[in-house]
């Protein structure tokens, strides 16, 4: 659905400006803040008082007389305005823009006072004096003295009404206040604004408190709470969770819409029906359970709730509104209390495909709600699990049947002890996290875990002595696995596409790893093994384990203890470990560690006290860190808490925390991965500057601005996983610098982002760059056993730089010397990132500005993988930049008979220099030569001189020209139309410049500068007064490009599934009946292009055309005939014999690729029973990518 913009409102409705003054910021707001398109252009009715940026809405003052700026929607064209007015340097008048009252509002009971202030706004000393009133109704006791003293009247009946204060200077400026009566027994704390229904019982109507986590009262001055109003939570981002008293039977519509924060809600069991919009837009809810009265859903109920991934619905709903579940993309399972017949019989509107495509559970229960203070706790309720009674009398588990993504097997059910894990016993499960397995279990069957993306975390029982084949298969976001000291064979495909596998232990009595055991393990780069060399070179590895045997071993070493779930950091937690101050509100703040310790979990308390602060440096250049948790206790991190922190790799941010302060992970070129909390509205500057490892990120959708150089040098993030929608993507305030941020891909609506190997952003799609690379340098041997740990040296390639708003950082080149033996030795060159890693300091600025002595910017080299060790500081110097090549602009000055001493404006890489009086902080120095009569006074042309300081050095001559107001080139008429781009050319259009109905002559009167006119975009034409004219004026103007929306686009609209990416490799784009080139005219982005099913591709114009195409196609399901396997002779033994029939087992593939039985195909049988007479029979039919079925013949031994 998309959503209209209903209004438009500025922040202001009238200002007053001075001519030449300051810009004024406008600010606008387009109603609703969910419009699916906020987009707005800004004009002014006279842009020659008062201009105004059409993106921005900064308006700058540039002539005496009034305006008009209006602020106008892209959809729709909803418009709002404000008056301008610009008076004259010189006019004195007084002028009143706005009054502000304080409080800005007030809850009184009668007979109790308000003391209300009142602040004149305007220009030249409008005055303070206001007058005060009351609304006028004649119903009103309430009185307000001359002092806006306002005292409420015993007798007072209203509920409310409104204080007015009046300019006395100018009596049509003036501002309502909304002043509510709290009638005998209302009290004023409370956060609830209610209404008593005619039943004597409650209806909530809105929450004005600030709480993060709200509990519902039962009652409310002793009325039992039986309703919640419409809207009455509406756009309150800040909560989290919401607990609701049984005693509500009644939700009214959109009662917690936008809320984009919430993540979990109960819902009362006297409820009967959802309403409309009750949970629109809630970004973050993730799981629901409608109680068992509710019979209907209605309309937009559940709309754009991009995380709700499972949802339970009992047997009596007959309807579901229209788009009540639209956007709800994370949807993958729907628990139903019913049976599938009356699931076929609920009527459901239009546009709810994310409920009616995803996997419905028929006959579920309920869920109970989950402990919150224990959610990694699990299902342990034997009652969610399917299971059978072996021979032995012990437990095999064949299924699961709940919806918890924590599960703990029990040890035993119905009282006998659990001790196998059936095949594909939990298979395919999209939402299950972690599996906590009893000691009990002796077997693992294949594919018990296979398919299972969000797996994270199991722990495998002592006494298994084998992972068979396919048990991990396909477990995306598995990261560690320690296989028990008993565990003597890895199967094939065990661990097959576990892409962010990156540690394993494997036991000393292994013996044999299967053919693609850990094929597609990408991040696996280190091995813990218990046995020596010698042991593991004897391991009988099959085929395609290239990333298993590409990895580090770490010889003899011991399988970890297992993580404890309390304290995922582990690490130190030891309070003495740190250094802390208590603040004035109790709590902590940690300002240093002392520890030594690579792995931190900082305490919850200390000394009994909450920790609140991470404080300023707190952690700083503690380089041997390796992870740190942070405790949910924690709401501030300051400046440069984690900076330069270079071997931190990962990092737990709290949920409280609103800020990423800056500086906070400068440096930290080993971090990977950040998920930035839901609630952080800003990321300063510097944040993750120079954090080249980062290659995801999760932002929030609350996030709204992002600092200077962020994520600068940031050179691998290339995924961007975003909680927001594209719309508030571009509505995001991001600072300079931030490239590596904005080239980045975007997945807009996203949860934190697990690997997925058949997800688009996969590096193997070709329809994007791939990046990644496993292949060492051949240059660098291997070298087993003792790693070395010395031996390093680097040279920078220069020694000498220069300052340049940036971050320097030298070209490195690293050696290390191998021997050939016998005395002869080569020096080779390491690589970086493999090999080491480089630590800058002191290289933002000129050299001379740090506290050590000229010259100590410095790098550090510090070893990885193979090499150990660092070496010392290699020095180079940043000189100070000369000013000499620094643009600049002359200043121009109004002749009125005093002298005058304007300052140019000056701009380097993109900002102004700054002119202090301290000079330890400027970047320059002014002096005035020119000593002749008059000089300064007098119009004319005089000259300036400025020195550079600090990060600046040199001399710069600037010309001051004093003119009169008609001969300013800033207040000339300039036009300049849209111009074609032309081929990377530059392009100098030509146009008028008019000033006071005279048109000027170029080189005679002005001359022209051009800057960004190459390329398409805005171009700006500087125009400079040649005397007796002066001043600087800057025209922007377009360069356009020709727009790909008309271009014909010929491509295939099918093709069958091949196992690989599907590409169009006969894609025509062409404009005018001509082709144009791929790569030269535009680029192709593909989606959901590998599995059968709706695919796109994007047309995305670049050079000279815009815009953008997006098509679909499909991709068919081949003919399961494709398939390999169907040529082997099946026998039945005695162990395919189960219940009386036999079930052999067939082994497929296709292309290489073993398939899945369940996901891949399905297999029925025929004359298969003992006492069947005639020919036995497998019927294998396609599933997902294949299609069709086959009969083969089998034999029984």
């Amino acid at each position: 659905m998309i959503v209209k913009p209903q209004d438009i409102v500025l922040d202001r409705k009238e200002i007053y400006l001075v001519e030449e003054a300051e810009p004024f910021q406008l600010r606008a707001s387009v109603i609703p803040g969910n419009a699916s398109n906020k987009n707005i252009t800004w004009s002014s009715s006279d842009k020659y008082v008062a201009s105004v940026d059409e993106k921005n809405g900064t308006v700058t003052p540039v002539s005496e007389g009034e305006a008009t700026i209006t602020a106008t929607t892209e959809e729709g064209g909803l418009t709002a305005s404000c008056k301008v007015n610009v008076i004259r340097a010189d006019d004195k008048t007084p002028y009143v823009a706005e009054v502000i009252v304080s409080p800005s509002q007030a809850e009184l009971k009668p007979g109790e006072e308000c003391q209300f202030t009142a602040e004149v706004k305007g220009i030249n000393n409008p005055g303070t004096g206001v007058q005060w009133a009351v609304s006028e109704n004649k119903s009103i006791s309430t009185t307000i003295t001359s002092s806006g003293l306002l005292k409420v009247a015993e007798n007072e009946s209203a509920e409310e009404f409104t204080v007015i204060a009046m300019s006395a200077a100018d009596s049509s400026k003036k501002t309502s206040v909304k002043v509510t009566v709290l009638q005998e027994g209302a009290d004023p704390e409370q956060p609830y604004v209610y209404e008593t229904l005619p039943d004597g019982t409650v209806q909530i109507n809105k929450y004005k408190g600030n709480d993060t986590q709200i509990e519902v009262p039962d009652k409310i001055d002793g009325k039992e709470v039986s309703a919640i109003g419409e809207s009455a939570f509406q756009g309150l981002e800040n909560i989290t969770s919401v607990k609701l008293p049984e005693s509500i039977g009644k939700i009214g519509s959109g009662a917690f819409a936008w809320c984009t924060g919430l993540a979990s809600v109960n819902l009362p069991a006297g409820m009967t029906e959802l309403a409309e919009t009750t949970f629109y837009g809630c970004a973050a809810l993730k799981t629901v359970s409608l109680p068992e009265g509710v019979t209907s859903v209605g309309d937009y109920a559940f709309y754009d709730c991009t995380v709700l991934n499972n949802i339970y619905l009992p047997e009596g709903v007959t309807s579901i509104g229209a788009y009540a579940f639209y956007g709800c993309s994370g949807l993958k399972k729907v628990s139903y209390g019913g049976n599938e017949s009356q699931w076929k019989q609920i009527q459901v509107g239009e546009e709810n495909g994310c409920l009616t495509q995803a996997e419905v559970a028929y006959g579920s229960k309920a869920p109970e709600p989950e402990d919150p203070e224990d959610p990694g706790k699990g299902d342990a309720d034997p009652a969610s699990y399917v299971y059978e009674t072996l021979s032995d009398g012990t437990i095999k588990v064949e299924g699961y049947k709940g919806d918890s993504s924590a599960i703990s097997i029990p040890e035993e059910i119905d009282g006998k002890k659990v001790r196998v894990i059936g095949e594909n016993a939990f298979q395919g499960l999209g939402n299950l996290v972690s599996v906590k397995l009893p000691g009990s279990i002796t077997e693992i069957e294949k594919g018990a875990f296979a398919n299972c993306p969000s797996l994270k975390s199991v722990n495998l029982p002592s006494k298994i002595t084998e992972i068979p084949e396919t048990a991990f298969y396909g477990c995306a976001a598995l990261k560690t696995v320690s296989l028990p000291e008993g565990v003597t064979s890895v199967g094939e495909y065990a661990f097959y596409d576990c892409a962010i596998l990156d540690n394993i232990y494997l036991p000393s009595g292994l013996k044999t790893v299967g053919d693609y055991a850990f094929y597609g393990c990408i991040g696996l780069k280190k091995v813990a093994y218990g046995g020596n060399e010698g042991q593991w070179k004897q391991i009988q590895v099959g085929k395609e384990n290239g990333c298993l045997t590409q990895a580090e071993v770490a010889y003899g070493s011991k399988a970890p203890e297992p993580e404890d779930p309390e304290d995922p950091g582990k690490g130190d937690a030891d309070p003495a470990s740190y250094e802390y101050e208590t603040l004035s509100d109790g709590t902590v703040k940690i300002k240093r560690y002392r520890g030594t310790a690579s792995k931190l979990s900082i305490p919850e308390e200390i000394g009994g006290e909450k920790v609140s602060v991470i404080g300023e440096n707190a952690f700083q250049g503690l380089e041997n860190i390796t992870s740190v948790y942070l405790p949910d206790s924690i709401e501030e991190m300051e400046s440069g808490a984690f900076a330069n922190c270079t071997g931190l790799v990962s990092v737990k941010l709290p949920a409280k925390i609103t800020k990423i302060a800056e500086t906070a992970f400068y440096g930290c070129a080993a971090l990977v991965s950040v998920n930035v909390p839901d609630g952080v509205r800003e990321i300063e500057d510097y944040a993750f500057y120079g954090c080249t490892s980062l290659d995801n990120i999760y932002l929030p959708a609350s996030l709204k601005m992002v600092g200077d150089y962020a994520f600068y040098e940031c050179s691998g993030l290339k995924k961007v996983s975003y909680g927001g929608s594209q719309n508030q993507w571009k509505q995001m305030q991001i600072g300079i610098e931030n490239e590596c941020l904005q080239k980045a891909e975007v997945a807009y609506n996203s949860k934190m982002p697990e690997p997925d190997p058949d997800d688009p952003d996969d590096p193997d799609n070709p329809g994007e760059e791939d990046n990644t690379s496993e292949v060492l340098p051949e240059d660098i041997p291997y070298i087993p056993g003792p790693q070395l740990r010395s031996g390093f040296w680097g040279v920078t390639t220069e020694e000498e730089y220069v300052y340049t708003r940036k971050a320097i950082k030298p070209e490195v080149h690293v050696y290390y010397r191998e021997s050939l033996g016998g005395g002869s030795y080569v020096d080779r060159m390491a690589e970086e990132g493999l090999d080491y890693t480089l630590s800058y300091r002191n290289n933002l600025k000129a050299s001379r500005m740090y506290e050590a002595s000229a010259g100590q910017s410095y790098v550090v080299v510090t070893g990885k993988n193979l090499y150990k060790g660092r070496t010392g500081k290699i020095t180079f110097v940043i000189q100070p930049a000369p000013l000499k090549n620094i643009l600049s602009e002359d200043a121009a000055a109004v002749y009125n008979g005093k002298e005058q001493k304007k300052l140019p404006s000056l701009s380097y890489n993109g900002k102004k220099l700054s002119y202090k009086k301290d000079i330890s902080k400027t970047d320059f120095t002014v002096s005035w030569p020119d000593i002749s009569k008059g000089a300064y006074v007098e119009p004319g042309t005089y000259e300036m001189v400025l020195t550079g300081r600090n990060n600046f050095t040199g001399e710069l001559k600037v010309k001051l020209v004093v003119t009169s107001r008609d001969r300013l080139i800033s207040r000339a008429s300039v036009k300049i139309p849209a111009q074609p781009y032309n081929d990377g050319k530059q392009i100098r259009p030509a146009f008028d410049v008019r000033l006071k109905g005279v048109t000027l002559k170029n080189n005679i009167d002005y001359r022209v500068v051009y800057q960004n006119n190459t390329q398409i975009g805005t171009a700006t034409a500087v125009i400079y007064g040649i005397y007796p004219y002066g001043g600087v004026k800057r025209v922007n103007f377009k360069i356009t490009g020709t727009s790909l929306k008309k271009a014909r686009v010929s491509y295939a609209k099918q093709m069958p599934y091949n196992g690989s990416y599907r590409v169009q490799d006969n894609l025509d784009v062409s404009m005018s009946y001509e082709s144009l080139v791929e790569g030269e005219d535009y680029k192709v982005i593909y989606a959901k292009n590998k599995n059968a099913g709706k695919a796109s591709f994007t047309i995305v114009g670049i050079n000279q055309y815009t815009g953008q195409i997006r098509k679909t196609f499909k991709i068919t399901p081949c003919s399961i005939n494709e398939v390999q396997g169907f040529d082997q002779k099946i026998n039945a033994g005695p162990e395919s014999l189960e219940s009386g029939k036999y079930k052999p087992k067939i082994s497929l593939s296709f292309k290489g690729r073993k398939l899945t039985e369940g996901r891949d195909y399905t297999v029925s049988y025929k004359n298969n029973r003992i006492s069947a007479s005639g020919q036995p029979m497998i019927t294998v039919k396609g599933k997902g990518n294949f299609k069709g079925s086959r009969t083969i013949r089998f034999t029984i031994e």
